[in-house]
């Protein structure tokens, strides 16, 4: 998947509301998935929260989110918050991909 454009409150109306449930199905939780964030200059907090706790979901369900191609400007947010603790960042898609394969 990609990202585009600025992440924030707006994208995400109520807690129950989850854009990947959208465009992957019910099922999403299930998935593994790699989130292009080449193009998305700015997040707040609530798309913080919202990585964590779709992160969350994931594991529980057998799925997983790795984000890839982080701006410089949100990669210094990611690192301060240590958000990569949580969600793995990866530099590129390959560097993302290779964090799925079987140790």
């Amino acid at each position: 998947l990609r990202a585009e454009g600025e992440v924030t409150s707006r994208d995400f109306p109520t807690a129950e509301h989850n854009p990947l449930e959208k465009l992957l199905g019910p099922e999403w939780s299930a998935c593994h998935i790699l989130l292009d964030c080449d193009a998305m200059p700015y997040v707040d907090s609530s798309a913080i929260g919202w990585l964590i706790m779709s992160q969350k979901a994931l594991r529980t369900h057998g799925g997983e989110l790795v984000l890839h191609s982080v701006p410089p400007q949100v990669r210094q947010l990611f690192d301060l918050l240590k958000l990569g603790r949580v969600v793995p960042l990866a530099e590129n898609r390959a560097a993302a991909q290779a964090l799925f394969q079987p140790v």
